[in-house]
């Protein structure tokens, strides 16, 4: 069955004519629409009744030796009960402006074990109040997110979808649902997005065609795949492996040389687009192995590399081979083209470096938003400052960020890095479980790699 969207303005048009007049007030679907913004009993789209919300009859429904925040341990049942008329007293929109005023966006106060402002994809953390009268004046009251949800009956999807809303930076959510301007809204952006992706492809096909024919242009699109108990799959990972490509195919320039190193990749924040690649690209101009380092983006969504070709013929070789353990992709690899053979370097768990050290001479400039820009550009000509743009459009004006310390220090040699690692990362127990019980399908000389792995949560 298809669906048909009826313009404001054709809807006008069509009530021109001597035929029955069209009111979308009273459609079912927008009456129920109504019915479920203001709390009442309503029939949702599959003929089920969904009956009409209540003020919750307990005062906290956290647990007070968990939850220390001062609105649940104060709060009633009577506050909830104003709370919850004075909400649903309201119209969509105040009630998603209402409830965006309750929740503050802040920078993470904490991460998981092991994960750094990069490679975590926990970018904001948010705390919850509401205005409860105290003593004559409203004082703002700290709630925890389940309690917060009971006082609206709400549930956390609904604050999902604010929460990502702010992350955008809206201040006062509407609702665009079935609106003739939000689908024309949504129309042009689609539009955008699609000439946005083609000029990406347009430009590294650009970029690509032009180093061919330069000696002094070198164009590299990344991906990386890596053994687990070796190394993870963060930023760190990503920029040890493009410093070990480089120092292995590039000498530092001598005087008077120049250099052109473009990097194409996606824009996946925990790898690529971080302020760990911004320290590599900073670093490789400030070591003389470019005079220019340029970082570009594709678009989210659009963002197939000519590298991931490669992978569909490593895919199709892998149907002829049998692989029993990590190392012997590299035979696999090797052969997967006849015409160009691709040339592998197993990466050791030494290979892996920390760049605490270089991360000193590069400061993160509040100003600058890295996630918001497809364009970097570092040069030894100015290696104090970046220059961005927002996309691939070369007849941008370049935006430029100091990201340089005042205390000048000689970045440290690759070799002179500490190490990323010290020991084997380890495996959940799960996963080693798993793969030990596949050990009868693996010949036996290769069992014992798999009986080496560490594994983490139980023994081994």
């Amino acid at each position: 069955m298809s669906t048909v969207h009826i313009t404001s303005s054709f809807c006008k048009t069509l009530n021109k004519s001597r035929k029955r007049k069209i009111n979308v007030n009273e459609w079912k679907c927008n009456k129920n629409k109504k019915l479920r913004n203001s709390g009442s009993e309503y029939i949702d789209r599959q003929g089920r009744i969904k009956p009409t919300k209540a003020t919750s009859r307990e005062a906290r429904i956290c647990k007070p030796e968990t939850c220390k925040k001062g609105g649940c341990t104060s709060i009633t049942i009577d506050d909830k009960e104003m709370l919850f008329n004075s909400f649903y007293g309201m119209d969509y929109n105040d009630q998603s402006s209402y409830l965006v005023k309750c929740i503050a966006m802040g920078a993470p106060k904490r991460l998981r074990a092991g994960k750094t402002d990069a490679t975590s994809k926990k970018l904001a953390a948010f705390t919850y109040s509401v205005m409860l009268k105290r003593s004559g004046k409203y004082v703002s009251m700290l709630m925890c997110k389940r309690n917060f949800c009971d006082i609206f009956q709400i549930n956390t999807k609904s604050i999902q979808i604010l929460q990502s809303k702010m992350k955008d930076g809206v201040t006062i959510p509407t609702d665009l649902r079935e609106t003739e301007e939000s689908r024309i809204k949504i129309q042009q952006d689609s539009e955008l997005h699609h000439r946005k992706a083609e000029a990406g492809y347009r430009f590294l096909k650009e970029d690509i065609e032009s180093s061919k024919v330069s000696t002094t242009k070198h164009v590299l699109c990344i991906d990386m795949q890596q053994h687990e108990s070796i190394a993870g799959r963060g930023s760190a990972e990503i920029v040890s492996a493009l410093l070990a490509y480089i120092e292995d195919h590039f000498d530092i320039l001598k005087p008077g040389e120049e250099r052109h190193l473009i990097i194409w990749s996606d824009r996946c924040v925990g790898q690529n687009n971080n302020w760990k690649v911004v320290n590599l690209c900073h670093y490789l101009v400030q070591c003389h192995y470019f005079t220019i380092v340029e970082q570009k983006f594709l678009c989210s969504g659009h963002s197939f590399l000519p590298c991931d070709r490669n992978f569909a013929l490593i895919e199709q070789r892998k149907k002829v081979c049998k692989v029993y353990v990590p190392d012997m992709w590299k035979e696999v690899i090797e052969s997967a083209s006849h015409k160009n053979a691709f040339e592998v370097k197993l990466l050791q768990q030494n290979d892996f470096k920390d760049f605490a050290p270089i991360e000193k001479n590069v400061k993160k400039n509040p100003n600058l938003k890295i996630t918001q820009y497809m364009w970097f550009r570092y040069s030894a000509d100015d290696p104090s400052n970046v220059n961005v743009r927002p996309s691939h459009n070369t007849f941008a004006p370049w935006t430029s960020f100091n990201i340089f310390t005042k205390k000048k220090m000689q970045p440290p040699g690759r070799s002179n890095l500490p190490l990323l690692y010290n020991e084997p990362l380890k495996i959940t127990f799960e996963k080693k479980q798993n793969l030990m019980d596949m050990s009868d399908y693996i010949p036996l000389k290769y069992i014992n790699f798999y009986e080496s792995l560490t594994c983490k949560g139980k023994k081994n």
